[in-house]
């Protein structure tokens, strides 16, 4: 099971599957999210500390590959 609150109208809502990712609507408002066992986000939204380590990982393969 997967908690999270909903960005789009705001409800705290919890998600649950079987799958290691699943698409799955919001109760509330339909919004998808994609739900996996470490939680739930909004499709189409990248967390911060992600984009973070993705700008990293590119900064590495500039240097390392060229």
């Amino acid at each position: 099971m997967a908690k999270t609150t909903c960005e789009s109208c705001g409800e705290r809502v919890s998600f649950v599957t079987d799958e290691d990712a699943d698409f799955l609507s919001c109760p509330e408002c339909g919004r998808e999210h994609c739900v996996t066992p470490h939680g739930a986000s909004p499709t189409g939204q990248i967390p911060d500390e992600k984009q973070e380590r993705f700008a990293d990982l590119r900064e590495w393969d500039e240097e390392v590959l060229g």
